[in-house]
């Protein structure tokens, strides 16, 4: 039912309301964290939960580098397209670039 955003809150939602499914619910939000692009979120969760969910769930700081730093060299060539766009007046382009800003900083 629920997808990205709403997802992972309704499962740190449960982790932290329902003490008997906690560690699934951890397990299931860190899941779906490392699928999308929020870092920061992530870091949160590790916080939380420490190393008590076993191995294949400790703090992956390699995977949170390279996730800022894609990140990074996205929002960079996304800005560089938006200025060039208004550099030139391109109405649609102009449109497109903030719609796919929107899209990086909500995703």
């Amino acid at each position: 039912r629920y997808i990205g955003f709403a997802k992972i809150s309704r499962l740190l939602f449960i982790a932290e309301k329902c003490p008997g499914v906690s560690d699934e619910a951890f397990k299931a939000a860190i899941d779906e964290l490392k699928r999308g692009n929020n870092t920061g979120q992530y870091n949160e969760v590790m916080k939380k939960v420490g190393d008590k969910l076993g191995p294949g769930y400790t703090f992956d700081g390699s995977w949170v580098e390279a996730v800022n730093r894609r990140a990074q060299q996205t929002l960079e060539k996304l800005e560089m397209d938006l200025n060039s766009s208004k550099t030139n007046l391109i109405k649609e382009s102009i449109r497109m670039g903030y719609h796919e800003m929107g899209d990086f900083w909500s995703g």
